[in-house]
């Protein structure tokens, strides 16, 4: 069979025409995958979250941090110049404002440097040096002044000598004081070692004998102001001061007083006041009062510690408080027999109290 020029020319043109693929639609991305990035993308926001949160509460704690720090700095400084005032108005003779600011300083820190010593002294001085009230003006006329003692220094310093050896200090220190009056320039050395020796054994006698604890430390201070004490003298006024720190926080801060007292009491038990309760009274009144605090505030085991230490020195007197504590601290009772402990009473002092 012959091509036609029609088939022939159908064909030419044929060949002629672009080839036309099929198309395709895009392949649609498995199910699976696309959970995976929308997996990833949550934990990265999540991430980015937890980050952010982070740094936020670091940058809060750290102001929290700055802000404690400011405000302690600032109260150190309050509490230090309230501490250098009250030593400025000491050297000064302004006795009652210096004991103001010590009492301040003891409330805001109890255990401030030195402040108790201070505060101590302040009341020392304040006590020996009380005035009592005046009395109003009458029409008698007033007594003349004691006449001058006018024997001669010699025989002065001769009669205090001969009182010192009586242990008449307080007389030793009445006549030197005239001899002083009547010619300052006599043996200066050996009077001032004299009224040193008058003044430091007086005050040694009236902490240890005469329960007059202000007194003695006043008599001490002077005593320095001729030559340094000695270590019996020094002791003394420590035991002193350290029993009228616990007087500081007395009935207020029964966990402070127990502290002090305990001291004064395991080196001096027997050592009294004005108002005649010794250490060891006050010791015992200071731990029955703290354990009943702990007891009241449900710190059973805390306040069988206090009871125990207050048993040691008057079993009987707190056998029933003692038990009731430890059988609450042992969970041997679910809940206190009869509710909380009503404080006792303690001792009542006729002593001057700081504050």
């Amino acid at each position: 069979m012959k091509n036609t020029p029609q088939a022939a020319s159908s064909s030419s043109l044929d060949d002629t025409q672009p080839i036309r693929t099929q198309a395709h639609p895009p392949t649609a991305p498995q199910p699976k995958q696309r959970r995976w990035w929308v997996l990833w993308g949550a934990v990265f926001g999540l991430l980015i979250a937890i980050s952010g949160l982070f740094g936020a509460l670091a940058g809060s704690q750290s102001a929290q941090r700055t802000l404690q720090v400011e405000q302690t700095a600032q109260a150190d400084t309050v509490l230090r110049e309230q501490f250098e005032l009250g030593i400025t108005d000491l050297q000064a003779g302004r006795y009652d404002i210096a004991r103001q600011r010590f009492e301040y300083i003891l409330q805001e820190e109890p255990e401030y440097p030195q402040a108790a010593s201070q505060l101590s002294t302040a009341l020392a001085i304040l006590h020996a040096t009380a005035t009592p009230t005046p009395v109003p003006p009458t029409s008698t006329p007033t007594s003349p002044p004691p006449t001058r003692d006018l024997r001669p220094a010699q025989t002065l310093f001769q009669d205090a000598n001969s009182r010192a050896s009586n242990q008449d200090w307080s007389g030793v220190i009445d006549v030197l004081q005239s001899l002083r009056k009547n010619d300052p320039d006599y043996e200066t050395a050996n009077v001032d070692g004299l009224l040193w020796l008058a003044l430091r054994s007086r005050g040694v006698d009236k902490i240890y004998r005469q329960a007059n604890l202000e007194g003695g430390i006043y008599d001490l201070a002077l005593a320095e102001t001729f030559g340094i004490i000695d270590v019996e003298a020094e002791v003394a006024r420590n035991m002193a001061r350290t029993y009228l720190y616990g007087l500081a926080f007395w009935e207020g801060y029964p966990e402070k007083a127990a502290y002090y007292f305990g001291l004064v009491y395991a080196a001096m038990p027997g050592l009294r006041d004005s108002s005649g309760f010794t250490a060891a009274e006050r010791y015992f009144a200071s731990l029955v009062q703290y354990g009943d605090q702990l007891f009241n505030q449900r710190q059973w085991c805390e306040a069988r510690a206090q009871y125990e230490l207050a048993a040691g020195i008057r079993p009987s007197e707190v056998a029933e408080r003692l038990q009731r504590a430890t059988e609450l601290c042992l969970g041997y009772t679910p809940t206190p027999p009869g509710g909380a402990i009503t404080p006792t009473e303690t001792p009542t002092s006729t002593a001057t109290q700081p504050g």
